[in-house]
C-alpha cells in the first residue's frame, strides 16, 4: 500500500474537477489526520490544473468539527461523514454537496522491529490486548469512540483503561515509536504515515468498525464552485488510486 501513483496518474485527478475557474481561488480546506498522504499528492496535482490555491489544515475530526461549528472560515472539508452531517445539520455545510470518499479501517502497530501480537481472530485480538504493557490512542479522533464501543463488546473496557496512553498532539503511532507505548490502534493510513512504526494488520472481522470519511463544501465559503470542484477532484480515478495506496478504501 505504500507504493506512489505515478506523476501522470495524480495530474488526472484533475480532469475529474471540470473547467478551472475564470479566476483562481484560495481554498481553505479541514481534513482529519487520516487523509495526510493522501492529500499530499492529490493537492499539488489539482493546484497545478485549477489554478487555485489549497490551504490545509489537518487536525484529529474531533478538534476541526467543533472549529467549523465555532465558526472558523473554511470551504471544504474532509472528515467523517456523521462529522458532515452533524455540521450539514447545523447549517455549516451544504448537505446536498456530500459525498463519501473513503473508508478506513482500524489497525494495530508496533515500532518496527518489535514483536508482533496476534491478532488474526477475535479472541486473538482479545488476549493480545489484554497481554500488552500499554496502548495508544488519540484522544480526540474518531478513534476513540469506536474503540471504547470495541473494548466494551469484548469485555475488557476497565484493563484496557488502566493501560492506556491518550495521545493528544500528534498520532498513536508515533507514541508507539517515542516508546510511549508498546502498541498503537488508529485509522491504518495513519499507521503508514509512520516510517518508524510497523503495521502488525487490521483490526480482525467481527471486531472491526470501518469509518466513512466524506467531503463537502461550506455553506458560506468564499469560493464555493472552486470548492465544488476540489470535491469532485477527490473522487476521481485517479485519486481514487492515491487513496487507496495511502491505506484507504476508495468507494
Amino acid at each position: 500500500m505504500r507504493n506512489l501513483v505515478s506523476a501522470a496518474a495524480a495530474s488526472a485527478v484533475i480532469l475529474a474537477a471540470g473547467t478551472a475557474p475564470a479566476r483562481a481561488a484560495d481554498l481553505v480546506v479541514y481534513s482529519t489526520v487520516a487523509a495526510r498522504a493522501a492529500l499530499a499528492r492529490i493537492v499539488p496535482a489539482y493546484e497545478q490544473s485549477s489554478g487555485n490555491k489549497v490551504i490545509l489544515r489537518m487536525a484529529t475530526t474531533g478538534e476541526l468539527q467543533a472549529a467549523i461549528a465555532g465558526g472558523a472560515p473554511v470551504d471544504v472539508a474532509v472528515l467523517t461523514r456523521q462529522a458532515l452531517d452533524d455540521l450539514a445539520g447545523k447549517g455549516k455545510l451544504d448537505g446536498a454537496s456530500l459525498v463519501t470518499v473513503a473508508k478506513s479501517r482500524l489497525g494495530v502497530a508496533v515500532k518496527k522491529g518489535a514483536p508482533q501480537p496476534a491478532i488474526g481472530t477475535a479472541d486473538g485480538f482479545r488476549r493480545s490486548l489484554l497481554a500488552a504493557a500499554s496502548i495508544a490512542y488519540t484522544a480526540q479522533g474518531a478513534t476513540g469512540k469506536q474503540l471504547h464501543d470495541i473494548f466494551a463488546r469484548l469485555e475488557i473496557g476497565d484493563a484496557m483503561r488502566a493501560k492506556t496512553v491518550l495521545v493528544h498532539k500528534g498520532t498513536a503511532p508515533e507514541a508507539v515509536v517515542r516508546g510511549e507505548a508498546e502498541l498503537a490502534l488508529t485509522q491504518i493510513s495513519e499507521i503508514l504515515m509512520e516510517p518508524a512504526a510497523e503495521l502488525v494488520g487490521p483490526v480482525p472481522e467481527g471486531v472491526q468498525v470501518p469509518t466513512v470519511f466524506a467531503a463537502g463544501v461550506a455553506s458560506h465559503g468564499k469560493a464555493h464552485d472552486a470548492a465544488r470542484t476540489f470535491v469532485e477532484a477527490l473522487t476521481s480515478p485517479a485519486a481514487k488510486a492515491i487513496l487507496k495506496s495511502a491505506g484507504l478504501e476508495p468507494e
